[in-house]
């Protein structure tokens, strides 16, 4: 297998962050990484003159655990989080995921992101408060072909939906909702994770980006 890690990374004013998400092999970048059997850990120091990306990484030590894609609020900065299990609050704003390939990532940091025309909550931007699950996609690509953007989300009005077949499944923004929450275990979803489908693409503020490097 070649050497490669997750990574996740943020830059708020001067501090840089990296985060080690999912370790596959130590032998990547040049930072120092070393092992934790607890919680995934965040290092972190203020540095006012960062030049570029390859030259900070060099600056950091990373710390993680095993656990593949692990859910953790990766900053302190970065707000509420959607409960999987539980209703959420409306017109809060949460952390969420969205995946996609590396190119439609960036298409979608220069320009915003833009509706589905379809899919099994109807028109709308899918996007999910499970970072295991955001980070199965695209299916038919290879992991380090995806790109995990990283979410702050404002829901507005919120409708479950918990059955296939549910009156509003695709109708939901006609009755005055701006978001469809799938909550996990409902039979939705094939994964069982929860889902969440955003009608106005102007809801949603990219604040990161995860992916794999090889």
């Amino acid at each position: 297998m070649s050497p490669s890690l997750y990574v996740h990374y943020e830059l708020v004013i001067h501090q840089f962050s990296i985060y080690c998400v999912s370790l596959l092999s130590i032998n990547t970048f040049t930072c120092v990484v070393t092992q934790h059997e607890g919680q995934l850990h965040r290092k972190a120091c203020d540095k006012k003159n960062l030049r570029n990306l390859t030259e900070s990484l060099s600056l950091w030590q990373c710390t993680f655990n095993r656990t593949m894609w692990a859910e953790d609020h990766f900053s302190p900065l970065a707000g509420a989080c959607l409960g999987s299990c539980t209703d959420p609050r409306e017109n809060g704003t949460y952390i969420m995921y969205h995946g996609t390939t590396r190119q439609a990532a960036q298409q979608i940091l220069e320009s915003g992101f833009h509706q589905s025309p379809d899919g099994m909550l109807g028109r709308g931007v899918y996007v999910s408060r499970d970072l295991q699950k955001a980070s199965r996609y695209p299916l038919h690509l290879p992991e380090h072909q995806r790109v995990v953007l990283k979410l702050k989300v404002r829901v507005g009005r919120v409708k479950k939906i918990d059955c296939q077949g549910h009156p509003l499944q695709k109708t939901w923004h006609d009755h005055g909702y701006d978001t469809a929450w799938c909550p996990p275990g409902c039979g939705m979803v094939k994964s069982g994770l929860e889902e969440d489908c955003v009608w106005d693409p102007n809801r949603i503020t990219v604040t990161g980006a995860i992916y794999l490097c090889v």
